[in-house]
């Protein structure tokens, strides 16, 4: 019997999230794809894994069992690539990251740089992404995000820096529009906000809509913490930043903090990795190296 790896990982995401909405979302599928090698799978097998109805997908005994061993067989399958890839090129080590692509796109070389300076012979595979990644599937070895997946028991998660944010305009914005003198006066003006899902997944970034008396209604809605950036830096908006994040972009001063008396909620970035790299000492090398230099920075 021979197994197609394509249906064995779309399982375990239907399984392990309940919804092929999403597992079609995190596989970059249709939803009918992901439902084709599901129902190939199981007439493979000859056992149903799914009970399904039009909203709601359930594990089968025998699925729940088999999602258990689908995720064994994904560890070793990409640890065995991973592997074959490291001989082949040459390298000693090989780390794969995913990391937002906010971070990856501003800090995270200058973070890193000196580390891989010392570590000539570490390769390093990095993904950009602004989702939670599931390390059970091992699509890498570390996550760099401000998620914790409170369903994954078996993941370390250790805390890089914790950023506050603020809101911030530029004098492109405010030579078009003006400047917000009062709390009230952002209800006058155009603010970029972060999509609901996007949001509460970072801990409610919205939250400068909620300043005043009345909920402010956003000019642009975005899930993307670059974007936001992007926006902000334009001009074409209002919108939050962390501290830590908007000196990067501050050579000619372009960020201009508003009502610094009002603060956002922290946002927590971590370090997080499947148990069973604990004691893995270049994993443990890294995250001690950037942890160090962003607080510098942060201290600076």
């Amino acid at each position: 019997m021979s197994i197609d790896i394509d249906k064995l990982r779309s399982f375990y995401l239907v399984g392990s999230l309940q919804s092929f909405a999403k597992a079609a979302e995190h596989l970059d599928l249709s939803r009918s794809g992901v439902s084709r090698h599901i129902n190939a799978l199981e007439s493979l097998i000859g056992v149903r894994l799914l009970d399904r109805d039009t909203t709601n997908v359930k594990l089968t005994p025998a699925g729940k069992l088999f999602l258990k061993k689908t995720e064994k067989i994904l560890q070793e399958y990409e640890s065995g690539l991973r592997e074959l890839n490291e001989i082949e090129q040459g390298y000693t080590k090989k780390i794969s990251f995913f990391v937002t692509s906010s971070l990856l796109a501003t800090s995270f070389f200058n973070d890193i740089s000196d580390y891989l300076d010392k570590n000539p012979k570490l390769r390093l595979d990095l993904s950009s992404t602004e989702k939670m990644v599931d390390l059970n599937l091992r699509e890498a070895d570390v996550a760099i995000q401000p998620f914790v997946d409170n369903r994954s028991t078996n993941i370390i998660y250790k805390t890089l820096i914790r950023y506050q944010t603020f809101l911030y305009g530029t004098e492109k914005y405010f030579s078009k529009h003006g400047k917000p003198k009062t709390i009230e006066d952002l209800k006058n003006h155009k603010l970029v906000g972060y999509k609901e899902s996007f949001a509460n997944s970072y801990r409610d970034l919205n939250w400068h809509l909620y300043l005043s008396d009345t909920p402010s209604v956003p000019f642009i809605v975005i899930d993307s913490g670059l974007g936001t950036v992007r926006a902000i830096q334009s001009g074409v908006a209002i919108g939050p930043l962390s501290i830590e994040g908007a000196p990067y972009f501050e050579k000619n001063k372009e960020f201009i903090k508003l009502f610094p008396q009002h603060e956002g909620p922290p946002i927590e970035l971590y370090y997080a990795y499947p148990a069973e790299h604990e004691h893995k000492e270049d994993l443990e090398e890294i995250f001690a190296f950037l942890h160090s230099r962003m607080n510098q920075k942060k201290a600076a």
